[in-house]
C-alpha cells in the first residue's frame, strides 16, 4: 500500500511580506463590507417600513371612500332612515378626523375629504327632507338634493384619490 505524503511547508516569504499596513487593508476592507451589509439592511428595512405605511394608509382610505360610496348610494335612494345617517356621520367624522391627523404627521399634504365630508353632512343635515325624516321615519330626498349630495360625492372620490397620489408621492 503507498501513501501519498505531502511535503507541505510554510512558506515564509509570503508571511513576511505581511507587514502592518496589509494587516489593516484587510481588516479595512472587511469592516466596509461588514458597514456595507448593515447599511443596506438597515435601508432597506426603512424602505419597507415606509411601504407598509403606505400600504395601510392607501388601503384605510379605499376602504373609508367605499364606504362613503354605499352610503351615497344609500342616501340617495332613500334606504336610510335619519338615526343611521345621523350615526354614520358621527362614525366616519372620528374615522376622518384620525386618517386627517395621521397624513398630517406624515407631511402628506392636504386631506380635503374632511371638510367636503363636514359639508355633506350640513348639506343633509340641514335639508327639509331630513328635518321631515323625523316625524316620517324616512329619509327622501328630492331632486335638488340628490343632485348636491352627487356633486359632493364626486368631490369627496376626487379628494381620496388625491390623498392617495400624495401618499405614494412622499
Amino acid at each position: 500500500m503507498m501513501f501519498l505524503s505531502c511535503n507541505c511547508t510554510l512558506n515564509k516569504s509570503f508571511i513576511d511580506k505581511f507587514d502592518i499596513n496589509s494587516v489593516i487593508s484587510i481588516v479595512a476592507i472587511f469592516a466596509n463590507i461588514i458597514l456595507a451589509i448593515w447599511l443596506v439592511s438597515v435601508f432597506n428595512k426603512r424602505a419597507l417600513d415606509k411601504r407598509a405605511l403606505k400600504d395601510y394608509l392607501i388601503k384605510e382610505l379605499f376602504d373609508a371612500r367605499d364606504h362613503y360610496s354605499k352610503m351615497m348610494n344609500d342616501l340617495i335612494t332613500g334606504k336610510k332612515k335619519h338615526l343611521d345617517i345621523i350615526f354614520w356621520f358621527k362614525v366616519m367624522n372620528i374615522r376622518m378626523i384620525n386618517i386627517h391627523e395621521i397624513l398630517k404627521e406624515k407631511n402628506i399634504p392636504n386631506f380635503e375629504a374632511k371638510e367636503l365630508i363636514q359639508k355633506l353632512r350640513t348639506t343633509i343635515t340641514s335639508s327639509v327632507q331630513f328635518n321631515n325624516s323625523f316625524t316620517s321615519n324616512s329619509f327622501n330626498p328630492n331632486f335638488q338634493l340628490q343632485s348636491d349630495i352627487l356633486v359632493l360625492h364626486k368631490d369627496i372620490n376626487k379628494a381620496f384619490l388625491k390623498a392617495i397620489v400624495n401618499i405614494n408621492e412622499k
